[in-house]
């Protein structure tokens, strides 16, 4: 496996795991995903999948707890394959593109 491509698995799977929420306002927890994968499928957190072609930076999901930020935000490159991935958490900013970790 390239470099590349293992960073592309790492990064969508931080985007699933990060891309998880729990809903806690009801008497039964819920889990819902939001996920991407393939060369431009979105599925978010309750509905069905789409077919997002852009380059053009994507967030993917954003939502603030207990005063802390949290975010995941991803653009594709020309070809719909992830190019960057970044994840906000608490203002830590995680970087990923092609094939660098910033």
């Amino acid at each position: 496996m390239t470099t590349q491509r293992r960073i592309l698995a790492f990064s969508l799977s931080l985007a699933s795991v990060f891309g998880t929420v729990e809903l806690l306002k009801t008497k039964e927890t819920q889990t819902y995903t939001c996920r991407t994968f393939g060369s431009g499928i979105v599925q978010p957190f309750q509905g069905e999948s789409y077919y997002v072609r852009s380059d053009c930076p994507f967030t993917l999901t954003s939502f603030n707890v207990n005063q802390g930020e949290y975010s995941v935000t991803i653009r594709r490159g020309h070809n719909g394959l992830l190019v960057q991935v970044e994840i906000v958490l608490n203002n830590v900013t995680t970087l990923c593109r092609m094939a660098t970790l910033w």
